[in-house]
């Protein structure tokens, strides 16, 4: 997987399409912000595009602050996205507690898809956003439904509970994580 820094906007359709594939391929499960009660059955293209276009638009400006896609290197087709949200506290995203926008280094790892899965490029992915966190001295979040298979996936990879918060469950990569013995 070839992982780099994008504009999503320039890549709008085919994003849109990324996430339906995952929204299709997980049943349902992803993406899990934003839709209110628009969503859509799965695996009905039109239904998805017209609840979740404007939803993918306001995301990119309101809350995407840096946007790294990563895609196969066979195929060149997109099998994994990262978007990071900084300056939470200033963001009017209703996922995300006051708890964590007081929390002064605090970073958003969001918009995490992956298709297909079982080809380590979650993981690569994962690990690529916390790594570009750390080195700026922030703390890297995500937040999952809580009733997901995907805390986990976190946990397993370092991840810890930091608070639950309405239906979700709020995870934080620890600081002694990274940090190299001396």
């Amino acid at each position: 997987m070839i992982i780099t820094r994008v504009n999503p906007n320039e890549i709008f359709e085919e994003l849109l399409r990324f996430a339906f594939k995952v929204y299709t391929c997980t049943g349902g499960t992803y993406p899990i912000h934003g839709w209110g009660d628009r969503k859509p059955p799965v695996g009905d293209w039109n239904a998805f595009r017209e609840a979740y276009e404007d939803v993918l638009r306001w995301r990119i400006r309101e809350e995407f602050d840096e946007f790294y896609l990563g895609r196969s290197r066979e195929s060149g087709e997109i099998v994994s996205t990262l978007a990071i949200s900084y300056g939470l506290s200033r963001k009017n995203l209703p996922w995300v507690s006051e708890k964590m926008k007081r929390r002064k280094n605090a970073v958003l790892l969001t918009f995490f898809l992956v298709c297909p899965r079982g080809k380590g490029y979650g993981i690569s992915m994962l690990l690529h956003g916390v790594s570009h966190v750390r080195k700026q001295n922030k703390c890297p979040f995500i937040i999952s439904p809580a009733d997901s298979e995907a805390i986990d996936y976190f946990k397993r990879r370092g991840f810890v509970e930091f608070e639950r918060f309405e239906d979700y469950v709020v995870l934080r990569y620890p600081l002694h994580v990274l940090r190299k013995k001396r």
